[in-house]
């Protein structure tokens, strides 16, 4: 696919124009853009204890577009190719890495947008890589009996909202729908068990 971007450019890019102030940003987007950068510069130290993956943040990025389909709108059945600001997101939270252990630097994040920006679109994909295709980093393989909890303030809402957008990349995806099954108002992966569910605080 020719016109198929380097996600990793995508990152830079995005990175760039913030800096530069071709994207105007508020204070927390640049307060992030800068400590990555900060971060990329200080971890050849020797006491620094993590590193950013390049190869395995252009890993996980390349997985929306190649196993994930929208599944709503306009662009329903076309690959789910990331924003730059996506690519900067995902590839934060799943790129930096402890030194150590290889586990993820990050284990929670809060990515706020606009309405209609997308939020559900991509809480569903994130939930699909995290419940079939997250690699346990001492064993290498793919994590066991992933759990992905899709949780609102109430169930009805998480299950209208994200869950549905799941069910429908699923269905969408030619790979996907091969690969795990929705049942029981839960969406299951066969090779590792990995599923995806939902719950409300009003349960």
């Amino acid at each position: 696919m020719s016109d198929w971007k380097d996600p990793i450019e995508s990152m830079n890019d995005y990175i760039s124009d913030i800096v530069t102030g071709e994207i105007v940003s508020c204070e927390t987007v640049m307060g992030a853009i800068n400590r990555h950068q900060r971060d990329l510069g200080d971890q050849n130290s020797d006491d620094f204890p993590y590193y950013f993956d390049v190869d395995h943040a252009r890993n996980v990025l390349n997985f929306f577009p190649t196993l994930m389909r929208h599944s709503i709108g306009r662009d329903v059945g076309k690959p789910f190719t990331l924003l730059p600001w996506q690519c900067f997101a995902i590839g934060s939270l799943f790129g930096w890495k402890h030194r150590d252990t290889d586990a993820r630097r990050f284990t929670k994040a809060f990515i706020s947008v606009a309405r209609k920006s997308g939020k559900s679109t991509l809480a569903a994909a994130i939930a699909h890589f995290m419940a079939g295709f997250d690699r346990n980093p001492e064993t290498g393989t793919f994590e066991n009996v992933a759990q992905v909890v899709l949780a609102a303030t109430k169930k009805e809402q998480a299950t209208r909202v994200v869950f549905s957008e799941a069910c429908r990349m699923l269905r969408q995806s030619e790979v996907l729908s091969k690969m795990a099954e929705i049942k029981n108002h839960q969406i299951t992966y066969a090779h590792n068990a990995g599923h995806i569910f939902c719950t409300g605080s009003d349960k």
